[in-house]
């Protein structure tokens, strides 16, 4: 239905005039404080739903959107238990993985093997007479839902618990006259096995930083120095190192406050304010501000303020008239810290026997003066570096750290190294970088292991490859991720379990969009009945999760609570549409009664109120989107502001992350522009009403 007599008389009613410059005002005020109830609803709505989002993406990255789980049915099966039995499988049963590799689905050879247990099932046999294999047939059935689901993703998962003992060792071993420190981080762990293919990398996995720079290279020195002193050379540490600098770029190098400055380093013939410490009536060393004093300070007792200068003969010093000539041996110190654009010199790499032979071709700025020269690691700290982590191909010396590798055509793949020292790489949470862990950190996870006479100790040596950021659940920060031998190994020779035996091994499925989650469990189940082996599985979604499903409900209650939050405040600010609208009924009484004299039905009297109602709703809601979507994209100042009031973080980083979302919600849009203009429409039929009831004898009769 069209009303263009009604559209013409209600923009006749809403366009601003200066004989109504109340009214003006009024109507201006109730399209401001509405559309920035609009704006902080809005802001409310995305960044609720952008928490909620990147939880449920790292929930999903870490735990998979689906996980397929074996069931009593399968461990008691004669298919599990025969490896054990089965001189092909070395008597021992085979994980997920191992039996999806395996060639043979029945390893057992009754001629050489013992005979079967009479008290095991009977085996379970496909139509074919070939015993039925749950395992590969499980993957086959998921791997054909690709055509439906180009983006799916399967692989299978091993959990087991160890006891994680990581080192913090720090200082250099061959520094003369320093002991290196050393202290312990001890933590109760869930050893994963680690998803090439999974979106793990992608989405939860830290890059590495400066500070992780400079252990990585003394755990190359850690790890030879030992034959170093035994091989009395330095052939061990070269090799090493320049593996390392083949994927590691230093760029900058940032001096400690009172830094003894090398003097090849300090420039020639320019003046620098210094100070000159005197004992005995002698300069003992020199020091030199970062930048040059302004006012010049006096001298006082012990200490003389004044210039020096490098000359070809040596250091300089003037104070007033005193002059003093230096020895090139003076120690001169950097007062405060300073920063360096620096390259590695190549040749080092081949001379040095530990990191701080690496020479480095340096350039700064000292009170307006560029200094160049040649600088050592010693005492300094990275504090800009490159790392070289994606490849096309597998590289054949991998880097200490996780690296992915993207080969044509292929899924990308992020893969777990392997030191030299026989170390395993693994991944831990961002709660050990935060309690000062870094790349390159050595230790080992024990577990109890029976032998001929005893239970013993063992242990399996690892070192710090990476960090992963697990959100904000619990279970998280114990995960620890390995390599999927080193999970195998702990699993088999570990002599208690701490995991679930139904939970300890299964199938993990990843799909980029959640949505369909749902959908793919009764696929997947539809197509495991068919098979026959939906017996031997148990297929869950996310939603299920015992450690999630509480908050992933509490999610979705807040959610309904916030939306119905957002209605009242909406309806309480478009309560400012009635009182303009009640004012413009009693304005226009006049036109009112004229136009209904002339035979304006009251259905359209109060459809030009009901107009005017819902065109201030429509204008508040874009206005209020618009000035959400530009506060949102400058939430990083808006919280640097909060939090600078409140003398500490606004928004804990444990459970908003680092930054909040920034992306304007499209569920909070849709929220705005269906609940707004209808509120404003409802508003408008009040003063409509109103409106309809005024008779218009008595209307003009008045005026």
């Amino acid at each position: 239905m069209k009303f263009p007599f009604e559209l013409s008389i209600a923009r006749k009613y809403l366009i601003p005039k200066r004989k109504q410059l109340s009214m003006s005002l009024i109507a201006i005020m109730s399209v401001g404080v509405i559309s920035l109830v609009v704006c902080l609803v809005a802001i409310f709505l995305s960044v609720t739903e952008g928490i909620e989002n990147t939880w449920l993406k790292k929930l999903t990255s870490l735990h998979a959107p689906i996980r397929i789980t074996p069931t009593p049915a399968y461990y008691s099966s004669y298919y599990y238990q025969v490896d054990s039995i089965s001189a092909a499988s070395d008597y021992q049963n085979k994980n997920i993985r191992e039996k999806y590799l395996c060639t043979s689905s029945n390893p057992y050879v009754q001629e050489m093997d013992m005979e079967v247990p009479p008290y095991w099932p009977r085996p379970d046999m496909a139509p074919s007479g070939t015993l039925k294999d749950p395992v590969k047939t499980a993957f086959t059935a998921i791997q054909s839902l690709q055509k439906k689901y180009p983006d799916l993703l399967v692989d299978d998962y091993e959990i087991c618990g160890a006891m994680l003992r990581l080192g913090l060792r720090r200082g250099q071993p061959s520094a003369p006259g320093r002991q290196p420190s050393q202290n312990f981080i001890t933590q109760a762990s869930y050893v994963c096995s680690f998803p090439e293919k999974s979106p793990i990398g992608e989405n939860l996995l830290l890059a590495p930083t400066a500070k992780d720079c400079l252990q990585i290279l003394q755990k190359v020195e850690y790890d030879t120095h030992a034959s170093m002193l035994e091989s009395k050379n330095g052939e061990a540490f070269s090799k090493a190192i320049k593996n390392v600098f083949a994927y590691l770029t230093i760029e900058e190098l940032s001096s400690p406050p009172m830094w003894q400055i090398p003097h090849s380093l300090f420039p020639e013939k320019i003046h620098l304010s210094a100070k000159a410490y005197v004992h005995k009536g002698s300069i003992v060393h020199l020091t030199v501000a970062k930048e040059s004093a302004r006012k010049k300070n006096s001298s006082t007792s012990g200490i003389l303020q004044g210039f020096v200068t490098k000359t070809a003969s040596g250091l300089i010093f003037e104070s007033g008239k005193e002059k003093y000539v230096l020895e090139n041996s003076t120690p001169l110190y950097l007062e405060e810290a300073t920063s360096f654009q620096v390259k590695l010199i190549q040749d080092s790499l081949e001379t040095s026997q530990d990191i701080s032979g690496l020479t480095f071709s340096a350039k700064g700025s000292l009170q307006n003066t560029t200094i160049e020269g040649t600088i050592s690691l010693t005492d300094m700290e990275v504090t800009k570096c490159t790392y070289v982590s994606e490849f096309t191909e597998k590289p054949l010396l991998s880097p200490l750290w996780v690296y992915s590798v993207k080969a044509p055509n292929k899924p990308k793949e992020y893969l777990l190294p392997k030191d030299s020292s026989g170390s395993f790489g693994i991944i831990i949470s961002k709660n050990f970088q935060d309690s000062g862990a870094r790349i390159g950190d050595k230790g080992h996870f024990t577990y109890l292991a029976p032998t001929s006479s005893s239970i013993q100790e063992q242990q399996i040596p690892v070192y710090v490859a990476g960090f992963y950021d697990p959100g904000i659940m619990s279970i998280g920060h114990r995960s620890i991720f390995a390599d999927a031998g080193v999970v195998r190994s702990l699993n088999s020779s570990s002599h208690l379990s701490t995991v679930d035996k139904l939970l300890s091994n299964g199938i993990h499925v990843w799909n980029s969009d959640l949505q369909k989650t749902k959908d793919m469990k009764n696929e997947i189940q539809k197509a495991f009945a068919q098979s026959g082996i939906d017996k031997y599985w148990t297929v869950t979604t996310f939603h299920e999760y015992d450690f999630s499903k509480d908050l992933l409900q509490q999610f979705q209650s807040d959610k309904y609570l916030f939306s119905l939050v957002g209605i009242i405040i909406l309806l309480v600010a478009c309560s400012n549409i009635i009182s303009l609208l009640v004012l413009l009924v009693n304005d226009k009484k006049k036109e009112i009664g004229i136009l209904q004299a002339m035979g304006t039905s009251p259905s359209s009297i109060a459809i030009i109120f009901g107009l005017c109602g819902t065109f201030l709703g429509v204008v508040s809601s874009g206005l209020g989107i618009l000035g959400a979507y530009f506060l949102l994209h400058n939430i990083d100042t808006v919280v640097h502001l909060l939090s600078s009031f409140q003398g500490h973080d606004a928004f804990n980083p444990a459970f908003y992350g680092n930054s909040l979302p920034k992306e304007l919600s499209g569920t909070a849009i849709k929220f705005i522009l269906y609940t707004t203009p209808f509120l404003s429409l409802c508003a408008g039929l009040i003063p409509a009403i109103k409106a309809c009831l005024l008779q218009p004898s008595q209307m003009l009769r008045n005026e």
